[in-house]
């Protein structure tokens, strides 16, 4: 175990660059209320879903993760946004709006500032991230 532990503690990475970025994180409430009935629960969580990649999308940001019900989206991290928090906002708004209008209650949090992003990981696995105080 001790040179697994060694081996995956030797963090890589290609190039962090230190940017000004946005962050928008979504999570779907109640949806475990839906879980017993599965249909009900796709169909909702599927609307969900592809609103809140068109909305991102439509507003210039990229959407990094998806767990659970919890979807986190960044602005100016991968893609080039220069106005990375007006677009993070704007995508809230857009996103609350249309579900709420569907009947889908969310929650949504909206973070701006610097932070290092790039590919970080071990060889074996190597991921997006952006790491910073905000």
């Amino acid at each position: 175990l001790g040179s697994t532990v060694e081996h995956v503690t030797k963090l890589e990475h290609k190039h962090l660059d230190k940017k000004q970025i946005s962050c928008t994180v979504t999570n779907m409430l109640r949806s475990h209320d839906l879980v017993n009935d599965t249909a009900s629960f796709i169909k909702q969580f599927t609307v969900y879903i592809a609103t809140v990649v068109e909305a991102v999308g439509v507003n210039r940001g990229v959407v990094g993760s998806v767990a659970g019900d919890r979807v986190h989206a960044s602005f100016n991290a991968v893609k080039k946004c220069a106005t990375h928090a007006k677009c993070s906002v704007d995508a809230a708004r857009v996103l609350h709006a249309g579900l709420m209008s569907l009947g889908v209650d969310i929650v949504t949090g909206v973070s701006s500032g610097e932070a290092h992003c790039g590919p970080l990981g071990s060889k074996d696995m190597m991921t997006f991230c952006a790491i910073g105080k905000s």
